[in-house]
């Protein structure tokens, strides 16, 4: 449960560890992050969607569609990027 500690979704998004493409979806992304000073699930993963483009002059929105911790790193998906 993250809602004690929202700013470890906040440390997530700022400063991940990796980013992941997340299958089947195109437009979600996972944004992880290790906290080596929690004891139990100390992977943070922010679920990441980019909506579709209003039209070709703006981008579309980013949300945050889910936020959990787990004690096992995601390897589903490709990385896109990595500390």
């Amino acid at each position: 449960m993250l809602l004690p500690e929202p700013d470890l979704i906040r440390i997530a998004l700022l400063d991940p560890d990796m980013v992941r493409a997340r299958p089947p979806a195109p437009n979600d992304w996972l944004f992880v992050r290790e906290f080596d000073d929690l004891v139990v699930d100390q992977y943070v993963i922010a679920v990441v969607r980019q909506d579709e483009p209003p039209d070709d002059r703006r981008p579309g929105r980013f949300w945050v569609v889910t936020a959990y911790r787990s004690s096992d790193e995601p390897t589903m998906g490709k990385v896109e990027w990595q500390r």
